[in-house]
């Protein structure tokens, strides 16, 4: 019995590696376009101020966030590539240092790009 348990555990073991090494090959591959990046950033500037309360006066509309990557061409499988994951990191770092530097501002700022009345394409703030 304790030799099949082993042999089933070897078997599941280098079926999960082989997984892992055999991967969508895009996600290695995977080059964002510019176009892309700038959604991955204005979605971070929006999540940023719209969650967690750091601008307690209003609120992320995350459909719009999802709407925005998808125009972008970004699909749900892309956002899982190491690349999407370096731009997501990047720019949520620069976000959340502007906020820190400046709350208010940045809070003031992002209602005006983001929110219904905002200078950006897309709503992805709105009032509590």
């Amino acid at each position: 019995m304790a030799a099949r348990l082993d042999k089933s555990r070897t078997i599941l073991t280098t079926t999960a590696v082989m997984l892992m090494l055999t991967g969508p090959a895009w996600a290695e591959d995977l080059k964002l376009t510019p176009n892309q990046v700038r959604a991955i950033g204005f979605v971070n500037a929006a999540r940023i101020a719209g969650s967690d309360d750091r601008c307690p006066r209003f609120h992320l509309i995350e459909a719009a966030t999802f709407s925005e990557l998808a125009a972008a061409g970004i699909t749900n499988e892309m956002s899982r590539s190491p690349e999407f994951s370096r731009v997501f990191q990047a720019t949520s770092t620069a976000s959340l240092a502007k906020y820190s530097a400046n709350p208010s501002e940045f809070c003031a700022t992002a209602w005006k790009t983001f929110g219904p009345d905002g200078s950006f394409k897309r709503q992805m703030l709105e009032q509590n």
